[in-house]
């Protein structure tokens, strides 16, 4: 049953995939062919740079130092959460002595 599905499955992969190939084979014929060398490639990383003259690093760095800050808070939390179970497991074990000390006590009275 599992090889059935896995063969319709495959056999509509095959479909769709023949399907595109035959719709855009013909337009990729149709396109002209362009030498792109690397000297137009890199006029075009150029022209680029030119468009982000604009851009300011100093807000990029703002919004970096931001997350930045944001990251190490949650990690404080984190650590403090951890801290505070900690100290709650202590003060437990703590507290079981406490009760131990006084039976002790009660015992010994007896002997």
């Amino acid at each position: 049953m599992a090889i059935a599905i896995a063969k319709i499955i495959l056999g509509g992969s095959l479909f769709g995939i023949a399907a595109i190939l035959f719709r855009k084979v013909p337009l990729l014929l149709e396109m002209p062919e362009e030498d792109i060398s690397f000297r137009d490639l890199g006029g075009i990383i150029k022209i680029k740079l030119r468009d982000c003259k604009n851009f300011c690093f100093t807000f990029l760095s703002k919004k970096v130092v931001s997350k930045l800050k944001i990251m190490i808070l949650r990690a404080d939390k984190g650590t403090e959460m951890q801290i505070q179970k900690l100290k709650e497991k202590y003060r437990r074990k703590e507290f079981k002595s406490d009760d131990n000390y006084w039976q002790e006590i009660k015992r010994d009275k007896k002997d």
